[in-house]
């Protein structure tokens, strides 16, 4: 338990929220005067901070407790099943608490010891109680935070508990990055970190969305850093994000017609996002350095997917679709149809699944660039199908990926020296970032 102080609040500026929260910070105070039962009620004993990012919820109930003229205490996630007498914080009443936010919140979970849960259940109904025993002379309000109420317990979720939400909108990319170059430090950035921090906010909420992740990023990073004795850049973080955490030694090398059979479906993957999207997206990162799972990988470019807003259209599906079958195709070029390795098995399931969506549920439709064929697949399914609607769905499938790949293999055919440019890139220099294929493309313009 830590009783924080005042100056350690963070101004309203840098809470996203705040109008609402200050309003509600106004009523705690108007409340502690008043000591009536009835306005308890209503400006709410025990609430919900709703947040993408759990820690500024507890950010934004410290300055909440500021202006209401409250104590701060906070309680760590470990000990909030350990939650003292209400007694106990008799003397540094008028209070807001925070409890962090843990199992304590959450509802039963598959695969969990029935005992376990048993405790938790316990615990939450000792919970409610507490809140029940609410003292206006004496008030406690108790804060928590969570990313969403879907997975909230029903037993602390209820009238007379935690029954006041305020939902903080998303934070901004930008000062999203911002915040994670403070945590990591800014002597330990290069410049590729500090000199766009929208795009790394976007990598981060994309790769990293959790708390934990973005925290065990961090101590990556500063390894790294230690470790190689130089700034550590964006590049570091997305070969991170594609990699994973395990800090692994150089692997036995392959033969070198086993790497110009990866390079040259990396650069596929590479070189139809480029062509595609009219050198829109370009990608922030492709490498034949091989991973626990892979051999090697393409990650899209970050800003040209933050330009998209998380819109979904006909168009930017259909590109990833493009992107994710142009590994094989790039290997049937290189190598003929005989030759394919079974490399690809992964994009294709990736792609089977993105594709079932489209014609399943978001009412897309092989081809649908008119109006008559954009209505055409309007009937989704919205439950499990039946065998006659998977039987459709699925013909649709074949369809539209037997079309896309020779539409690929054309683009890529027409553009037979990119391609090649990249893979020859990659067979010297594993890692090939944004820049490096972007000046590929100047020499390479690309074909219609």
């Amino acid at each position: 338990m830590s009783d924080l102080h005042s100056s350690d609040a963070r101004p309203w500026e840098q809470i996203p929220g705040a109008p609402l929260l200050k309003a509600w910070a106004t009523e705690l105070r108007t409340a502690c005067l008043n000591a009536d039962d009835r306005e308890w009620r209503d400006v709410g004993r025990a609430v919900i901070i709703l947040a993408d990012d759990t820690r500024r919820g507890k950010m934004a109930a410290q300055r909440v407790a500021v202006d209401a003229g409250m104590k701060f205490i906070s309680i760590d996630a470990e000990d909030v099943m350990d939650l003292p007498p209400r007694n106990n914080f008799r003397k540094m009443t008028p209070a807001l608490m925070y409890l962090e936010p843990g199992r304590w919140v959450q509802g039963p979970q598959q695969d969990e010891n029935e005992e376990f849960t048993e405790q938790i259940i316990a615990f939450q109904r000792h919970l409610v109680t507490w809140i029940d025993e609410f003292d206006v002379a004496k008030p406690i309000v108790l804060v928590t935070a969570n990313n969403g109420l879907g997975n909230m317990s029903g037993v602390i979720d209820t009238p007379g508990a935690f029954d006041r939400y305020f939902a903080l909108p998303p934070v901004p990319l930008a000062q999203l990055g911002e915040a994670f170059i403070d945590d990591l430090g800014q002597d330990n950035c290069g410049e590729s970190l500090r000199a766009l921090p929208a795009k790394l906010g976007r990598l981060l909420k994309q790769d990293f969305a959790s708390d934990i992740r973005r925290e065990r990023a961090v101590l990556y990073l500063r390894r790294l850093r230690r470790r190689e004795q130089r700034p550590v850049e964006f590049l570091d973080l997305m070969h991170l994000s594609t990699h994973g955490f395990a800090e692994e030694g150089p692997m036995s090398p392959d033969s070198d017609d086993a790497r110009r059979h990866v390079a040259m479906h990396e650069g596929g993957h590479a070189a139809m996002a480029i062509i595609d999207s009219s050198g829109k997206n370009t990608p922030d990162y492709c490498s034949i350095v091989p991973g626990a799972y892979f051999k090697g990988i393409v990650a899209e470019s970050v800003s040209y997917h933050q330009s998209l807003e998380d819109r979904t259209t006909y168009a930017s599906f259909r590109h990833r679709i493009r992107i994710g079958l142009a590994g094989r195709a790039a290997e049937e070029l290189a190598f003929g149809p005989e030759n394919v390795s079974s490399g690809a098995s992964g994009d294709l399931e990736s792609a089977w699944e993105r594709v079932y969506s489209a014609f399943a549920h978001w009412g897309f439709a092989p081809g649908m660039t008119t109006a008559d064929k954009s209505a055409s697949n309007l009937a989704v399914v919205v439950s499990n199908p039946t065998p006659s609607e998977y039987a459709h769905v699925e013909g649709l499938i074949r369809q539209f990926l037997a079309e896309e790949y020779q539409h690929v293999l054309k683009r890529l055919a027409d553009n037979r020296s990119l391609l090649d440019a990249i893979a020859d890139r990659l067979m010297w220099d594993p890692i090939v970032d944004q820049d490096e294929l972007k000046e590929i493309c100047g020499q390479f313009p690309t074909a219609d």
